[in-house]
């Protein structure tokens, strides 16, 4: 397993009805972007998430939340590591509702 499919359904249905988004397998996990930028994803078992730079500090602060470092986005991203225990998880503050 590259990355938790399960997860990955559970993102793709949460972002069904928002437009602009699209579905992409990068990185060894799954990706997905909304007006071609990335903003949520799938990295093994950890959903990532793209955060404001000024929202950084704050989000870190969240249960279960660590920095993802990535070569390619210096810091933009934050890794939800093995959280999400149920659907309602997905919509909070590094949810999708935010994008």
């Amino acid at each position: 397993m590259a990355f938790d499919e399960n997860l990955g359904a559970r993102i793709r249905k949460a972002l069904a009805r928002k437009k602009g988004v699209e579905e992409k397998k990068m990185f060894g996990g799954l990706g997905f972007l909304l007006n071609g930028n990335m903003c949520v994803g799938v990295w093994k078992t950890s959903m990532i998430v793209r955060v404001d730079p000024d929202d950084g500090e704050a989000a870190l602060l969240e249960h279960h939340v660590g920095e993802f470092n990535s070569v390619a986005d210096e810091g933009a991203v934050s890794s939800c590591r093995g959280c999400l225990p149920s659907s309602r998880c997905l919509p909070g503050p590094l949810g999708p509702s935010r994008i």
